[in-house]
């Protein structure tokens, strides 16, 4: 289960849903400027907390025409991963730094697949994801910034309808469900899996 939103999700649909024994992972979405001391690239920042993915598999390599293998793991703070189209836009190799927002960030490695990854707007710019810890210090978020906060769910599929249940009665302006039943098809792909 997907819950999206234009603001954080409150605590409590979260801490509701490990009541029920399910997984949780929060992610978030928006556009910014990555830099370095010669070149800037607008890219899609995606933001994930330890967790992520709950299904599906983020495939990372050590640079471009590297082998790649499952992350298993969320960017270090400190450390942002991008696709292989900012590493040519910014002409960078693992181990060199890249401003985004108001901090410095290691190049890690890079993005190879995204299992969650759509066909929108968003998923057309190039990727780059940083640690969810790091966020705060980025300054990106401001009042009016436009981003898309999302809560994944996962877990026996008959809590999973329980909780789904529960959070239909909750949302708010701003807020939806995504299942596999009624999710955008590269949603319900990683969904299924």
């Amino acid at each position: 289960l997907l819950l999206r939103a234009d603001r954080p999700w409150p605590d409590a649909f979260a801490d509701e849903a490990r009541a029920r024994g399910l997984q949780t992972a929060k992610t978030v979405l928006f556009t910014s400027m990555a830099s370095t001391a010669e070149t800037a690239a607008l890219g899609g920042v995606k933001v994930v907390e330890d967790g992520y993915p709950l299904r599906g598999a983020v495939r990372i390599a050590p640079g471009p025409n590297q082998p790649d293998a499952a992350a298993g793991r969320a960017p270090a703070p400190g450390e942002l991963w991008l696709d292989e189209r900012l590493f040519a836009e910014l002409g960078v190799k693992v181990g060199d730094t890249v401003g985004l927002g108001a901090i410095v960030f290691r190049v890690g490695d890079m993005v190879s697949l995204e299992s969650d990854r759509g066909a929108n707007f968003f998923s057309l710019l190039p990727r780059l994801i940083i640690n969810a810890a790091d966020l705060p210090a980025t300054q990106l978020i401001q009042p009016g910034s436009r981003a898309f906060y999302r809560l994944h769910v996962a877990g026996d599929p008959a809590a999973v309808a329980g909780f789904e249940t529960w959070a239909k009665g909750r949302l708010q302006r701003g807020e939806s469900l995504e299942t596999v039943d009624n999710a955008r098809p590269e949603v319900r792909t990683v969904l299924d899996q």
